[in-house]
């Protein structure tokens, strides 16, 4: 491959190893290091920042590699050493007694790329991904699901998986809302012990695909109060391709405005809009917040104007994902009090395949977040502003050979990336107690993610006991 390929520059500098981005760059292959180095090409030299007047220095931090060690997992069983999360009480009664004494609920919110590939065992779930009662709340999120993207235009349902889901779950749990949208799956169980503290379940479905009309690739949200705390769940799988960042983020922003739009518009909701300036403080750190969510020449409008398919080329940015909504904070911060986020987001890592696999092998962790686009996205990117992510203490979970832990293999050699993430709602009344994937599941090429939360609630005026229907 060409060094015009390559997008990164990566820094490895002795003082600072943490790898700064540069857009594009060009090379001179006539200028770079005559050295020789056994463990990888002139041309990754180059790209690792080895040239010049610090070419001693950058050999020996290049060596030095090896000595770091990657960030200690953050998975279940880290999580419960330190947290002592216990199952739930075996009494419907007593989980919700204690709910409405301490007003804290364990939340488990699951992302999983399946490549349409054959569904794993109900004991592997329950193994490696969804332990049983420990939760009150558990949400899973599915990409390419049962079905690959193109067959399920025709079948969108999901009953296998749903049916293996509610299999994981047992009778405990009650199937709150299921919603799919082409090849993507949104569903949520709660546990009978919570269930008439439960009311207002709704859902809503965005498509991102072409010309933002097949649901090929796009966002669902599931939303619901417990007592008088609202919650909104939601998947997404965006935009593939390394090149396609700008994209993706354009995506995200239109699925949070709209979804915010269809499940969010209550009296709450509008009374956090009035309160648009003063919110902004408690839910980010101070910042001069610019315009984000402005729509490109249509007042910020988050209603979505119809589209000519005659008009729709990649050249056209107004089709295809440009409609988004003028706010200067995701709006999904201010339409719920909890807001969980998983998805194959498909954002990547800068770099080469090269690069990237001699970074994992020397577990140069900084630098590969560093050169994470989602990472970079979240610090700078005012679509993000409100939301946060636990650290990627797990390997990039795309893209692996069938059955393998072995990273793509394949000729056309894709870069290993994080592209399965889990966002949420970040502010004192919620905790991240396990943020990790389920390495042992190998049925996808992807891993599939989870993430444990504890949310303090308001109970107050919840569902009424005699209620026998509340959705």
């Amino acid at each position: 491959m060409s060094l015009n390929h390559f997008l990164p520059k990566i820094s490895c500098g002795v003082k600072n190893p943490v790898v700064d981005v540069v857009y594009q760059q060009e090379f001179d292959e006539n200028v770079l290091p005559s050295f020789e180095i056994n463990t990888h090409s002139e041309a990754d030299t180059a790209i690792l920042g080895m040239y010049g007047e610090a070419r001693t220095s950058e050999m020996q931090h290049l060596n030095e590699f090896n000595a770091q060690e990657w960030p200690l997992p953050f998975d279940d069983q880290n999580s419960t050493s330190h947290i002592n999360l216990r199952p739930l009480p075996p009494s419907f009664r007593e989980t919700k007694s204690l709910v409405e004494l301490n007003g804290e609920l364990l939340v488990r919110s699951v992302t999983w790329n399946q490549q349409a590939q054959r569904l794993p065992t109900a004991s592997d779930l329950v193994k490696h991904l969804i332990p049983m009662r420990m939760y009150h709340i558990v949400a899973i999120g599915t990409q390419e699901c049962e079905n690959t993207i193109s067959k399920s235009i025709f079948n969108p349902y999901k009953e296998k998986w749903e049916s293996l889901c509610q299999e994981v779950m047992g009778g405990e749990y009650l199937l709150l809302r299921g919603h799919a949208l082409q090849a993507s799956h949104l569903v949520v169980f709660v546990h009978q012990g919570i269930r008439q503290l439960i009311s207002n379940v709704q859902s809503h479905a965005v498509p991102t695909g072409i010309c933002d009309t097949l649901g090929n690739k796009g966002g669902i949200g599931i939303s619901f109060n417990v007592g008088r705390s609202s919650f909104c769940f939601l998947t997404a799988h965006l935009a593939a391709h390394q090149h396609e960042m700008d994209r993706r983020t354009k995506e995200f922003a239109r699925i949070s405005s709209e979804i915010s739009s269809a499940l969010g518009k209550n009296e709450k909701y509008s009374l956090l809009q009035e309160k648009n300036s003063l919110l902004v403080d408690e839910i980010i750190p101070p910042l001069v917040l610019e315009e984000r969510f402005q729509d490109d020449g249509s007042n910020g409008s988050s209603s979505s104007a119809d589209i000519n398919a005659n008009n729709c080329t990649p050249q056209n940015n107004n089709c295809c994902s440009s409609r988004t909504h003028s706010s200067s904070v995701n709006p999904l911060a201010l339409s719920f009090d909890f807001v969980f986020w998983g998805g194959d987001l498909n954002y990547r890592i800068h770099g080469t395949r090269r690069i990237v696999d001699i970074l994992l092998q020397s577990n140069n962790h900084a630098a590969l977040v560093s050169n994470d686009q989602l990472s970079m996205m979240m610090q700078f990117d005012k679509t993000f502003n409100g939301l946060h992510e636990g650290q990627l203490t797990f390997r990039p979970t795309y893209k692996f050979d069938k059955g393998t832990d072995v990273y793509d293999t394949s000729q056309k050699q894709r870069i290993p990336s994080w592209t399965d993430r889990i966002l949420y709602k970040s502010h004192g009344k919620v905790e991240l107690l396990s943020y990790f994937s389920a390495n042992e599941i190998r049925n996808s090429d992807h891993k599939p993610v989870y993430a444990t939360f504890r949310c303090s609630i308001n109970v107050e005026n919840g569902g009424d006991e005699n209620d026998e229907h509340l959705w």
